[in-house]
Order: structure tokens, then C-alpha cells, then sequence
């Protein structure tokens, strides 16, 4: 969630000024979990390469995330995203490092992190309840949910469709914080522009 509206900040200028300015680490992270989720979905689906790109996935889009905290901490929850981040970055690693894994471990663990994924962008849109764009955030929350328990329930299922779950999640995320981050650097210039010393 990178909509500077949709942290509750419409009217502040300091605050989306101040998150204005760091529109570059919200594009890096759509940009990132973007390029990860076409690796998932192009590159062949091994039990070792779904494993490593999805891993590192998580872990690049979990260490920002611990930055969008951060970025944000001015603002109720902010914390939600630090530890979605750190939840992230455990899995990821979990993924690359793990040398005895298995295709139902992965099947597992992905289909845990899709459902915690969800919740935390649940909450993360509960605290904002008058968010612009909170139905494409509540959407993507169901969403995730929907396909982890989807992938849990059946953990012998295929990696092609472990996989085309992944990528097309990571997809589909990627574009909407890449959205969502040119919408924050053009409010944080119109807050700055309308500050009183124009800072």
C-alpha cells in the first residue's frame, strides 16, 4: 500500500512532503517484486529455482518493506509494515537457505506467507478506512488469502502451479506499488509546493 491517500495523509503537507521524498523506495519495491514475479512465472520451474527466485524475492520485497516502516513512521500502524517486512525476510530466507527442502515444504511455506501477507494488507487498509484506493487494497488482501489457503489445502500440487500463484501475486503487487509511488512523488511535490516556505 503506497498511496499517500491511503495513509490517512490528504491534507497534512508536512507528512506527504515528507513521504514525497522517498517515492523512489516504494517504485524500487514495485519495480523489484515486479521484475521477481516474471522470473517466477518465464524461468523453468525447478524445485531449486522456485525456491531461490521466490526467496529472494521475499527477501528483497521484505527488506524494503522493513524501510517503508521507516519511511512511514509517523503514521498510525506504521509498524505493520516493518514486521511485514521482517516476516518476508524470514521466509525468504528460509526458501534459499533450507538445503533439504521439499516441493510440499515449499508448497507450505508460500501458501503460510500468501494468507500472513493478506492480513497484514488487511489491518494495513483497516487503519485507513477512508482510503481512495482501499478496494484494490481489500481486493488484494482477499486475494492473497484466497490463494494461500488455495495452495494449502492441496501442498502435493504441481510447482507450475505454485509458481503461476507466486508470480502472478508478485505481478500484480509489483504494478500497483509502481502506481502507487508516482502518485506519492506527485503529492509530496504539490504538498511542497504549497508549504508555507515552499519546502
Amino acid at each position: 500500500m503506497a498511496d499517500v491517500e491511503i495513509y490517512g495523509m490528504e491534507g497534512d503537507d508536512e507528512a506527504a512532503a515528507a513521504v514525497g521524498r522517498h517515492w523512489w523506495v516504494f517504485a524500487l519495491t514495485g519495480l523489484g517484486v515486479l521484475i521477481f514475479g516474471i522470473l517466477v512465472l518465464a524461468l523453468p520451474r525447478t524445485l531449486l529455482v522456485i525456491a531461490v527466485v521466490v526467496g529472494l524475492g521475499m527477501i528483497f520485497f521484505g527488506i524494503l518493506e522493513v524501510v517503508h516502516g521507516f519511511v512511514m513512521r509517523s503514521l498510525p500502524m506504521w509498524w505493520l509494515y516493518s514486521l511485514r517486512g521482517a516476516v518476508s525476510t524470514v521466509f525468504g530466507i528460509v526458501l534459499v537457505a533450507w538445503p533439504d527442502r521439499t516441493a510440499e515444504v515449499i508448497a507450505v511455506l508460500v501458501g503460510i506467507y500468501l494468507i500472513l501477507a493478506g492480513l497484514f494488507q488487511f489491518l494495513m487498509v483497516l487503519a485507513v478506512p477512508d482510503a481512495d484506493d482501499r478496494g484494490l487494497y481489500i481486493l488484494l488482501a482477499i486475494i492473497a488469502v484466497i490463494l494461500g489457503i488455495f495452495v494449502l489445502r492441496d501442498p502435493d500440487r504441481s510447482l507450475r502451479i505454485v509458481a503461476l500463484i507466486v508470480g502472478a501475486w508478485f505481478v500484480f503487487f509489483g504494478m500497483l506499488e509502481i502506481v502507487s509511488a508516482f502518485g506519492i512523488r506527485a503529492l509530496g511535490r504539490e504538498s511542497s509546493d504549497s508549504s508555507p516556505d515552499g519546502t
